[in-house]
């Protein structure tokens, strides 16, 4: 039974009398309180789980490389590194972290090297 339906089978009791306004109250606040995982699990379900780096030559499309990492290991991996070097190369850390903490999939980087001949994509997915 989805929680409309028992929204309106509460109410609907109310109305006949087998309930009091209290029980018809408490028993609603129950719905929304066990209706808060699954809404938390349908968002989470929907977070990006990947950080994906994609290289293609520009002059035939090509695959270089096409690398899928796990968010969870390039956390740690960016917690380890931290420890060595707080900013490596001018990167933020702390902006890369909330990047990766994005509850969407987006795009981070779409760059084209006309001397290299490399498109160069990475992106959460």
């Amino acid at each position: 039974m989805t929680t409309n339906e028992e929204r309106i089978k509460i109410l609907s009791m109310l109305q006949e009398g087998k309930i009091d306004a209290s029980e018809a109250a408490r028993l609603l606040q129950a719905l929304d309180e066990s209706a808060k995982p699954a809404a938390e699990e349908a968002r989470a379900a929907k977070k990006p789980r990947f950080l994906h780096v994609k290289v293609t030559r520009v002059m035939d499309g090509k695959s270089i490389a096409d690398i899928r990492v796990p968010i969870s290991v390039v956390n740690a991996g960016m917690r380890m590194g931290a420890k060595f070097s707080p900013h490596i190369a001018g990167m933020d850390p702390d902006m890369l972290a909330e990047l990766l903490k994005s509850d969407e999939p987006s795009q981070i980087i779409d760059v084209t090297d006309e001397e290299d001949g490399e498109h160069v994509q990475i992106y959460l997915e």
